[in-house]
């Protein structure tokens, strides 16, 4: 069943057109060009997937996913993964998991950025800027993570940049927050220019509360894109990022998953505090770029 659902009109098309060239090497991109890629290889070009999550449990979290979609996600793994000839991974844990199933040849590649030559920027000490960047989507309860601002002095501003696939979502954000003086959403920049417009802020936030197997072990672009920009950062104690941050001294870790704790974190930082730690993202810059994954 998995193997009739799978194989769409559209798909066979799309294996009809891509056997009309030769490779030398084919990279399967997540789950659902996994079987596409065996088939297109027939035994003869070498298969390399890029797993950007651990597929079986990403949405573990609903009952019925995990049956079916997790279930149909595990039937693919099991049976195709052994064919490729090597595998990247996100993160340490999760090539850790993709192991207990298939012994393959993998290689942690995380979301890390290139390197950027920039320089930390000094706190105002009357006005500590905060960011969060990333996807607006309901799941994600951004209106959560900006009560962060509740607990905070007067000293602090806290910036949203969000992407809107959901901009209705994203509207009633704006509407909710636009009597706070002290939250801005503001225009998203190029990705190209990402990392040198967040160079202006002081503290990059985020919190992940782990759902699944995949928000609990996730080590996301946004980690490295903050050190590039040479910021502080203040996370949720999730295990990979903490890891990082802890192991290169780059910021705070909250007690919990919530804003309450993550503020009585950064109420404990001094400025003095805070510049040491964007000193410490830009001394380890190099290290934590796309550099280190060669």
């Amino acid at each position: 069943f998995y193997e009739q659902s799978y194989w769409s009109e559209s798909r066979k098309a799309d294996l009809k057109l891509l056997q009309q060239k030769k490779y030398d090497l084919i990279i399967s991109h997540g789950i659902d060009t996994l079987t596409l890629a065996i088939k297109l290889a027939d035994h003869k070009i070498p298969v390399i997937f890029n797993a950007h999550e651990y597929y079986p449990l990403e949405f573990e979290q609903d009952k019925e996913w995990l049956r079916t979609e997790g279930s149909r996600s595990l039937y693919f793994i099991n049976k195709y993964l052994p064919q490729c000839q090597h595998m990247f991974c996100v993160s340490k844990l999760i090539q850790d998991k993709f192991q207990t199933h298939v012994k393959i040849n993998s290689t942690v590649f995380t979301n890390a950025p290139n390197y950027i030559d920039l320089k930390p920027q000094q706190v105002d000490p009357n006005k500590i800027k905060i960011i969060h960047h990333g996807i607006a989507l309901r799941e994600r309860d951004i209106e959560h993570m900006a009560t962060l601002i509740d607990h905070l002095d007067e000293r602090f501003e806290l910036n949203f940049m969000m992407t809107m696939p959901d901009k209705t979502y994203y509207e009633e954000l704006e509407v909710k927050f636009k009597n706070n003086k002290r939250i801005n959403f503001l225009p998203t920049v190029p990705l190209e220019q990402l990392v040198t417009f967040l160079n202006r802020f002081d503290i990059g936030y985020y919190i992940l509360p782990p759902v699944n197997f995949n928000t609990k072990f996730a080590l996301p672009n946004k980690l490295f894109e903050f050190i590039q920009a040479r910021l502080c950062l203040a996370f949720g104690p999730s295990p990979e990022m903490k890891s990082i941050i802890e192991k290169y001294n780059l910021g705070v870790i909250s007690d919990e998953f919530t804003p309450q704790s993550m503020a009585d974190k950064i109420k404990t930082l001094s400025i003095e505090q805070i510049n040491t730690f964007k000193t410490n993202a830009h001394k380890n810059a190099q290290e934590l770029s796309s550099t280190g994954n060669q």
